[in-house]
């Protein structure tokens, strides 16, 4: 039983030691998925694993809650939702192509996936 528990703790720190998020100024690459999806009535707040600040835009929220927003309004909606959560479902490299909106805050153009297999 303790090697069991042993070898879990070791694969499961290795699985988050092995975890990379890169944010430039125009985009967020999370190399296991998005780190937070918060779906509310006007859209999907997106949180990931690397530091938003380094985007060229404001981020929604402060301090270690600051997000991307997906607009309920934007064209490609659901096909931008969908990806986002395959990507956190398949642990897959996703991809946040990010811009601003009118008032300057962070709001994503499109998202993809990549298959690091």
């Amino acid at each position: 039983m303790k090697k069991y528990i042993l070898t879990t703790a070791m694969f499961l720190g290795a699985m988050t030691m092995s975890a990379e998020a890169v944010c430039t100024a125009t985009a967020c690459t999370d190399s296991n998925g998005i780190y937070r999806v918060i779906p509310n009535s006007s859209g999907v707040l997106l949180n990931t694993w690397g530091d938003e600040t380094k985007l060229a835009c404001t981020p929604h929220g402060s301090g270690i809650n600051r997000y991307i927003f997906l607009p309920k309004t934007h064209p490609n909606y659901k096909a931008i939702y969908s990806t986002i959560l395959a990507g956190m479902v398949g642990r897959k490299t996703t991809t946040l192509r990010v811009g601003k909106d009118k008032a300057g805050k962070c709001t994503l153009l499109y998202a993809y996936l990549t298959n690091t297999k």
